[in-house]
């Protein structure tokens, strides 16, 4: 599946795959997406690269082709799911799939709030309510995808990797930040929650979704 995003700027890539993969054979499979878009004559983001590429990795260990080094990628993976975000500026993406939480799942998630979100964050998801018939835990569980999926792909854009504290930056507040989310959510075939971060200066006044 793929989204042209924010006028055309970004490229997002979706894709499922049928068996189970570890984290380097998906980090492998993701970067094979985006060698295949960078060799694409329809490229979003230019004239199809030289072939062979090569990869590198920044100090932060954020991987970038040596071959189109005005390029940004971030790539993701959960589950069935994995895909790539690019541009020609800094990026961030990230994507969770949906699990059904265990037995004891909503304490869990209480207590992961309570320890990794800022507290209007937090406030987001734990006052979620639903007049729809839509069970209250599903709805907190994927507001709580919404937030971490954009923590993550803020973190990315940054290029600082997760380590750095959650709980010090609030994604609610994207002007505090500097940067816009485009969020990707979940459609009857794909049971995802996925966001891309880039500067706000780089959103085109009428993003494409």
């Amino acid at each position: 599946m793929e989204f042209a995003l924010a006028g055309g700027k970004v490229f997002a890539q979706i894709v499922r795959v049928d068996l189970p993969l570890s984290r380097a054979d998906a980090s492998e499979r993701a970067k094979a997406l985006v060698e295949a878009h960078a060799r694409s004559e329809g490229s979003a983001l230019g004239p199809p690269a030289s072939s062979p590429l090569t990869w590198s990795v920044t100090n932060s260990g954020r991987p970038f082709l040596r071959e189109v080094p005005d390029w940004s990628f971030s790539i993701s993976h959960s589950g069935p799911y994995l895909g790539f975000a690019a541009a020609c500026f800094p990026v961030g993406f990230d994507l969770e799939a949906h699990q059904p939480f265990p037995d004891g799942g909503r304490r869990r998630l209480r207590r992961t709030l309570l320890r990794r979100l800022a507290p209007a964050e937090r406030s987001w998801v734990e006052d979620a309510s639903t007049d729809r018939g839509e069970l209250l835990d599903d709805l907190q569980g994927r507001r709580f995808l919404e937030i971490w999926t954009k923590k993550e792909a803020y973190l990315k854009w940054l290029g600082t990797g997760i380590d750095s504290s959650l709980k010090a930056f609030d994604v609610t507040d994207e002007a505090s930040l500097g940067v816009a989310f485009i969020p990707i959510g979940p459609t009857q075939d794909r049971k995802l929650t996925a966001a891309v971060c880039l500067s706000w200066d780089q959103l085109a006044p009428d993003p494409q979704t």
